[in-house]
């Protein structure tokens, strides 16, 4: 029942923006590959050789070869590039596994045992068959949590200074499992993916429109979708509080 409810709660704008910035995505990848082809004068070998063509008897096979050819080298080109940027990818994503492994604390039943029951419960409730590994690590001051893959698994980083809330300060589980609960909602929607988010957020870097308008309503809609899985994952209890808690901060959010 909640996985249904979810199902009919991301944002309408979501889907459409993520079709565009795949779409734009490739378009980019192929427009820089034909200025870096301009930079290097290719496109100017590739029209000589064709006009030089003309004026010989042998035009036409030696035209279909110099064409064949450069399309298997721009194939080529373009397909070690994308591979590049992939493998880069999944570096910079281990990366950020590794840190989280090395310098966080993993939540588990000795470990922080009240969230680790918040991630058994949300993990049966929006049916994943393996519950997400859950990192707890200080960041100077910051307050921030985020959700990620790496091949293979998927995991949610809590900086420590969110979770002081329950065993510090205010002893506010709620607030903790609505964030919780935003973050189980990227892994539901699948938003870290690689495989199925690879040329969105090649599109979402595309400089000026993606950078300032395609990459940024993306985000937003996607962040707006989550917040609605906390809402239903929580039933709605501390909402409010945890925009509070954002905004003000987390000594004084429960005075505003």
């Amino acid at each position: 029942l909640v996985q249904t409810e979810i199902r009919k709660l991301r944002h309408k704008a979501e889907i459409p923006l993520y079709v565009i910035n795949t779409i734009l995505g490739p378009i980019f990848l192929a427009v820089a590959g034909i200025l870096v082809f301009g930079q290097y004068g290719i496109v100017d070998l590739i029209k000589e050789g064709l006009e030089n063509a003309e004026i010989t008897e042998t035009s036409p096979e030696f035209g279909a070869f110099l064409i064949g050819f450069v399309a298997l080298f721009a194939s080529i080109g373009a397909i070690g590039f994308i591979i590049y940027l992939i493998v880069m990818s999944l570096v910079e994503y281990y990366k950020t596994y590794s840190s989280n492994m090395s310098y966080g604390i993993r939540v588990s039943e000795k470990n922080f045992p009240e969230i680790y029951a918040k991630v058994k419960e949300f993990s049966k409730l929006l049916g994943f068959k393996k519950e997400p590994e859950v990192y707890v690590e200080q960041m100077n001051g910051t307050i921030n949590a985020y959700a990620s893959w790496v091949p293979g698994k998927y995991y949610v980083h809590l900086n420590a200074e969110v979770i002081e809330l329950l065993y510090l300060e205010h002893k506010d589980l709620d607030t903790i499992s609505f964030i919780m609960g935003h973050e189980f909602g990227h892994l539901y929607y699948r938003h870290m993916y690689l495989p199925l988010n690879f040329f969105a957020n090649i599109g979402s870097v595309i400089p000026f429109f993606g950078q300032y308008f395609m990459g940024p309503l993306l985000q937003r809609a996607r962040e707006y979708s989550v917040d609605r899985v906390a809402q239903v994952l929580t039933d709605d209890k501390c909402g409010e509080e945890t925009m509070m808690f954002l905004s003000a901060g987390r000594h004084v959010y429960k005075y505003v």
